[in-house]
């Protein structure tokens, strides 16, 4: 699979209408496009939400259960899904429960491939949903795991004046309250790492698009996803960037 995606790509089917959330689309999507088995593999889309991923998957092809703890946000999710022609819309699936627990929801290496997105820094146990994820996942599986890039935290909060609390952070991880949490990419390797899987990939994500400006002509938008799919892999902007991507496969 040599596709790669651009700002209004899976035949439409994404939901992002920001600037910053179509960037992340196209940048995850085209990263997923690359390293998943071809369809109809089986994915588990952990804390999925409201089927921002799950619905363009199906239309690619992949059989998709969106696992979310919130039965409002599957209850949108199913709604997506409904859009869609038959065909993919059986190939959607909704369960409610936490992530942390989903090895007990499922049968053990029933999937091919996983999705966790945004939300290792909202969990109190991010390494019990990585170990849940490789129950999961069948031999050579592969996950998709996003979160927000520490360093882009440290800068975020220092350009905001909040010195001290961006101190804490670098020194010791300390998160101030209402802010997610946040993993340098070495941090979510080991963590990936001592629950059986092997890092193929990393990127950034966000690298350039930090502001919350909007875009309104697509031929720049265009050019501002290809600047930062050049940038994804290469440092020092991998590391920088806002959302950090690692693909892992289960060994």
């Amino acid at each position: 699979m040599d596709r790669h995606y651009g700002p209004t790509d899976w035949i439409g089917h994404h939901h992002e209408t920001t600037t910053r959330g179509r960037v992340r689309f196209a940048l995850l999507a085209g990263h997923i496009e690359e390293h998943f088995p071809a369809p109809p593999a089986r994915v588990l889309d952990v804390g999925g939400g409201t089927g921002g991923f799950a619905v363009p998957l199906a239309v690619r092809g992949y059989e998709v259960t969106v696992l979310d703890s919130s039965p409002a946000m599957l209850a949108v999710a199913t709604q997506r899904a409904e859009t869609l022609p038959a065909d993919a819309r059986d190939r959607v699936k909704v369960a409610v429960g936490a992530a942390e627990e989903a090895a007990a929801l499922f049968e053990a290496a029933s999937f091919h491939a996983a999705c966790c997105h945004d939300l290792l820094g909202l969990v109190e146990w991010p390494e019990r949903v990585i170990e849940a994820i490789a129950t999961l996942l069948a031999p050579g599986g592969v996950v998709s795991v996003a979160f927000r890039g520490k360093p882009a935290l440290v800068t975020h909060l220092a350009a905001s004046g909040r010195y001290p609390e961006a101190l804490r952070v670098l020194l010791a991880g300390a998160v101030p309250a209402g802010e997610e949490r946040a993993f340098t990419r070495e941090e979510a390797q080991s963590m990936v790492e001592a629950h059986g899987f092997e890092v193929v990939a990393a990127y950034g994500i966000r690298a350039f698009a930090a502001s919350r400006e909007e875009l309104v002509d697509e031929g720049a938008l265009a050019d501002l996803i290809a600047l930062e799919r050049t940038a994804a892999p290469e440092e020092p902007y991998r590391s920088s960037a806002g959302i950090l991507q690692i693909i892992c496969r289960r060994s």
